[in-house]
C-alpha cells in the first residue's frame, strides 16, 4: 500500500504538544527549493536523494510491506508535525550494537524478527514523530531538558546544549528541513522507545 502511495507522491514531484520541563557540532541548515510548499514526505525523499541518499534506510523502513504505509500516511496527512529522521549511519550503528551487523536498506525490514518483538519497527519509527506541532531548531535549542510525547505515546527528552540540540541521546546534525506540513531534523542515532529498551535489557 505504501509503495503505491510513495509512487503517487513521487510522480506528483515523494508535533508542539505541551512541553513539560524535567529537572558535536552545530547542525547545518537543511535547504532546498520550494521547501515550504512541498508535503513533508516529498521533502524527505527529495532531501535524501540530493544528499547521497543519507536517509535511504529510514525511507526503506517506512516502505516495509507489513507496515502497510501507516507511518507515511500519518506524515502525509499531518497538519503540523516534527520528524526527527535518523540517517543511515544511525541505523548502521544500531544494528552493530544490537545484532553485530549494520542495519541498512537490505535488512531493516527484519527488525521485528531479529528483536523477536512484533511491532517493534512501527513503534521505533513512530517514536521519531512529534505529531502535535512543528518544533524549529531555535525553539529546541532554547529548551531546558523537556519531555515531549511522541507519536508512539512514549516520551523523549529534548534539550539544547551549547551550540547543539539533543533528543534523547542523539544529536541533530541537519536542522530545519522545512515543508508544508512537517519540520524535519536529521539525527545521528535511532531513538529506542523506553518500553523496547526495557524489553531488550531484561
Amino acid at each position: 500500500m505504501f509503495k503505491k502511495l510513495l509512487a503517487g507522491t513521487l510522480l506528483a514531484s515523494l508535533a508542539l504538544a505541551t512541553i513539560a520541563p524535567v529537572g558535536a557540532s552545530a547542525a547545518i541548515e537543511g535547504r532546498g527549493t520550494q521547501a515550504s510548499d512541498a508535503n513533508g514526505v516529498t521533502r524527505l525523499v527529495n532531501f535524501s536523494a540530493k544528499n547521497n541518499d543519507q536517509l535511504s534506510t529510514l525511507i526503506t523502513a517506512a516502505t516495509c510491506d507489513y507496515l502497510d504505509g501507516a507511518i507515511v500516511t500519518t506524515l502525509q496527512n499531518a497538519k503540523a508535525a516534527t520528524l526527527f529522521a535518523p540517517n543511515n549511519k544511525a541505523f548502521r550503528d544500531l544494528g552493530n550494537a544490537l545484532i553485530g551487523k549494520p542495519l541498512n536498506s537490505s535488512n531493516v525490514c527484519q527488525v521485528d524478527t531479529v528483536l523477536k518483538s512484533p511491532g517493534a519497527l512501527a513503534k521505533i519509527l513512530s517514536h521519531h514523530v512529534f505529531a502535535d506541532g512543528k518544533v524549529n531548531y531555535a525553539t529546541a535549542k532554547a529548551l531546558r531538558p523537556a519531555k515531549i510525547k511522541m507519536l508512539d505515546g512514549e516520551n523523549a527528552i529534548l534539550r539544547g546544549q551549547k551550540n547543539r540540540v539533543i533528543i534523547d541521546s542523539t544529536n541533530v546534525v541537519v536542522k530545519n528541513i522545512r515543508s508544508k506540513n512537517l519540520q524535519i531534523h536529521v539525527i545521528d542515532g535511532v531513538m529506542i522507545p523506553p518500553s523496547i529498551s526495557a524489553a531488550l535489557s531484561s
